[in-house]
């Protein structure tokens, strides 16, 4: 039965009393009630059902579960609700073939498997989109993976730029610092790693600054592990040997014009310097650098003649870029040491900086390759929409053109889709 506001019936079912032009409205309703009550008891029991399970997978709402993605990713780190995460999977949940796309859904690259893996970097509320396709390739649905927050993909260490070594006057009072731990980040936290002598020390999760619980009566050395885990989640260690002496000296290095990658390339080796300040523990006089060490594996390469010279009035030091130096540092990971000198040699010590790499070789030409599907595999005319990319170098980042080098798109993994 079909009705249409409360003034009209188009058509009943057979078994209805007939009627003629002669009947007005209320009379076929009077001679078909039975027919009428039949049809609103049905009516009711199928709307009392319609939001059950009818076994379709859809829970009723006509939207079958199998159209959506439900794509999610952990969110590690000092929060779990900031979008700032070192997880760089996004999972995509449900079965059938699905695309995604990290530009707002301009271009989609095929899904394989059950997630895909995101390069670091920002990016945007809503940019990261997943496509649910049909068997002919038609799109069922399309899901927003961050609809509120942007999402920070952070896979990187921090990186410590503290010493690792430190000394400390005997009878030093328990209360006050004695190290600093520093990154090249600044929302860090800082934790103390079980073992080696963690006992000994406490250490402020926010500033970094480490102390004895205890005064030091004892002339020895102490180590600690240091934690840094970032606003991503991501830990770096750091091993410090803490030295309890009744005098000495210890110096910050520091590289400049470096970066922040802590990596040196051709350019930066011509105008990098190499920097420190001096400290020092009880009284020394006559402060001077002896040597400075550079070590590549079992290779040494050590500075001993025209040292720079410690300043008298604030304790700091720099050599200066030269190549009688600067050469001689090829390709690999250095720890610098330089030697220290005072009291007209009767104190010496010595402090090291954490791994520096020197990358001066440019990496290779990367190359690329495609499937030449169709009648002829040689006309270039394919529906293989996918380039392969292969020669790159392990850590490098890269780009595509398809305008002929007048912009390019960060590449990701080790292919891209036309």
């Amino acid at each position: 039965v079909y009705f249409y506001g409360e003034q009209s019936i188009v058509s009943t079912e057979s078994s209805a009393v007939s009627t003629d032009d002669t009947q007005s409205f209320s009379d076929v309703i009077t001679s078909n009630i039975g027919v009428v009550a039949a049809v609103v008891v049905a009516a009711v029991v199928i709307a009392s059902s319609s939001g059950n399970d009818d076994g379709d997978g859809d829970n009723g709402n006509g939207d079958n579960d199998d159209d959506d993605t439900n794509p999610f990713f952990t969110d590690t780190g000092l929060s779990d609700s900031d979008g700032i995460t070192k997880d760089n999977t996004i999972t995509v949940d449900g079965d059938g073939a699905w695309r995604y796309s990290i530009d707002s859904g301009v271009n989609f690259i095929a899904g394989v498997g059950n997630s895909f893996t995101l390069s670091d970097g920002t990016y945007a509320v809503n940019v990261i989109q997943i496509k649910k396709l049909d068997a002919a390739g038609g799109t069922l649905s399309v899901t927003n993976v961050n609809e509120t927050l942007p999402l920070v993909i952070d896979t990187t260490k921090s990186v410590f730029t503290s010493l690792t070594t430190v000394n400390v006057k005997k009878d030093t009072a328990a209360s006050a610092t004695i190290y600093t731990a520093t990154t090249n980040e600044e929302r860090v936290t800082y934790t103390l790693k079980d073992g080696d002598q963690k006992e000994k020390f406490t250490i402020d999760n926010t500033t970094g600054e480490l102390k004895y619980k205890e005064k030091q009566t004892q002339i020895e050395t102490h180590k600690v592990t240091i934690i840094a885990t970032d606003v991503a989640g991501n830990k770096a260690e750091q091993l410090i040997a803490v030295s309890v002496k009744v005098i000495g000296l210890s110096t910050s290095i520091v590289w400049s014009g470096i970066g922040d990658d802590h990596k040196i390339n051709a350019d930066e080796m011509a105008t990098t310097t190499l920097s420190g300040t001096v400290a020092i523990i009880g009284t020394v006089t006559s402060i001077n650098i002896s040597s400075i060490v550079f070590k590549q594996g079992d290779t040494i390469h050590t500075i001993s003649n025209n040292l720079p010279s410690v300043d008298a009035n604030d304790n700091t030091w720099t050599l200066d870029n030269n190549d009688t130096w600067t050469s001689q540092l090829t390709q690999g990971d250095y720890t610098v040491t330089v030697n220290l000198s005072g009291n007209s040699g009767s104190v010496t010590d010595s402090s090291s900086t954490t791994t520096t790499a020197v990358d001066t070789v440019k990496p290779d030409q990367p190359a690329f390759d495609f499937v030449d599907t169709g009648l002829p595999d040689n006309d270039g005319i394919t529906s293989n929409g996918v380039i392969t990319v292969s020669n790159l170098e392990a850590g490098i980042t890269w780009g595509y053109s398809t305008n002929g080098g007048t912009s390019f798109t960060n590449g990701i993994n080790s292919s891209f889709t036309l």
